[in-house]
Formats: structure tokens, sequence, C-alpha cells
């Protein structure tokens, strides 16, 4: 990660710290805590509202990170790998949790102020797929943006969840999580579709019991 890119992260998470405290904090302070010009942050973002957007934006760029970290991250399953998307943001959204809990309906649930971040996560969930050779080939015909996008509303409800969550360190929001994503690989990594599709095509074409169908 270049250090203008961290640079406007620390801008953004200091700035979500302050808007629980008072939502009309200024541009100075955050210049004056870090220790920064004002005209700093303006060459950065245009105003308060577009640094609160990249807080939630920011999110996945601190999970590529991450996951560049990992050795093995290639060789995740699918569910290894959904979970480990969720898990980070929500665990990063813990450490601004009051943020979050008052900004993440309007912010990012809203089509009239959202920002970048279901589009930068729907695409992060098509990488996830896209990649995973383990899908199953009928299954694979759902790959499409309309799966993507379902699961970004998947996601919305497990931020939801989270946000009611009272069990230590989260610990039903990971059991969810887990069972979600679990049953998400049993469902594209399963040969039983292709074989219903190999048994059809079967019947349709080779068998003796094509001229009855064929009736």
């Amino acid at each position: 990660m270049d250090k203008h890119t961290e640079l406007k992260i620390k801008i953004a998470e200091l700035a979500a710290g302050k808007y629980v405290s008072n939502p009309r904090f200024t541009i100075k302070s955050l210049a004056d805590e870090l220790e920064i010009s004002s005209k700093d942050i303006f060459e950065l973002f245009p105003n308060r509202s577009s640094i609160l957007r990249f807080y939630y934006e920011s999110r996945l760029i601190v999970y590529r990170n991450q996951t560049q970290s990992i050795d093995n991250y290639g060789d995740f399953t699918l569910s290894e790998k959904l979970s480990n998307l969720f898990l980070s943001i929500l665990d990063q959204f813990s450490e601004n949790r009051e943020f979050v809990l008052k900004t993440y309906p309007s912010s990012v649930c809203s089509s009239k102020t959202k920002g970048s971040f279901d589009k930068d996560l729907k695409e992060e969930i098509r990488t996830i797929f896209r990649s995973d050779t383990r899908i199953s080939g009928t299954a694979g015909f759902l790959k499409q943006p309309l799966l993507y996008s379902a699961i970004v509303k998947h996601f919305d409800g497990f931020v939801l969840f989270w946000s009611n969550d009272k069990s230590s360190m989260n610990q039903q929001t990971m059991a969810l999580i887990d069972k979600w994503t679990s049953f998400v690989q049993e469902f594209f990594y399963s040969k039983i579709a292709d074989q219903a599709f190999d048994l059809g095509k079967f019947l349709i074409y080779a068998s003796p019991l094509k001229k009855f169908i064929n009736r």
C-alpha cells in the first residue's frame, strides 16, 4: 500500500471516530490531529462527506492488503474466501462500531448517498467466484452479475445481524457467516447438477428411451 493511500485511510478512520462525538467536525481538526495542513486533506478529499464515504471504500483496500500477506490464500476454498472477506470487513467495522451503526444504512444501503463500496464489494465477490476452478460446470452458469448483487445484499443482512449481536466476540455472527458460506460452497461445488444434466442429455440423445421421450 503506497503512502498516499495510507494517508487517505488514516484521515478516513480518524474522521469516522470524530463523527460519533461530533458529526460537524472540521477538516482543520483532522489536520491538527494528524499534524498536516488542511490543504493536504483538501488535495485528497473535496469535503467531509467524501472522507466518510471513503471510510467504507477503504475497508476493501485494507482487506486486499491483508490477503496479500496470506501465503496460501490461492488455495482457499470458496467458503474460506467468502468468510475471510466478510469477517475481515466486519472486524474492521468493529473498530469503529458506533460510526458504522450510525451511518451504514444511509451511507451504504441508500441508493441516494452510497459511494463505491457496494460496487467494489461486488467486484471482489465476482473475482472470488471467477477464480475458483472447483465450482461445478452447471452451477457455473449462475456466475452472473445478479448473483453477486444478491450476495452483497446478504452482506447487508450480516451487518444488520452483527449490529444486534450481543454474543462474546460476535460469535453468533461468525457462526452465521460460517454456515452461510458453507451452504454456498456445498451448492456450487456439488456435482449433482452436473450429473443430472448428463443424465438428461443421455436420455434425450442416446438412450433407447429416446423414442418414447420424443413422442
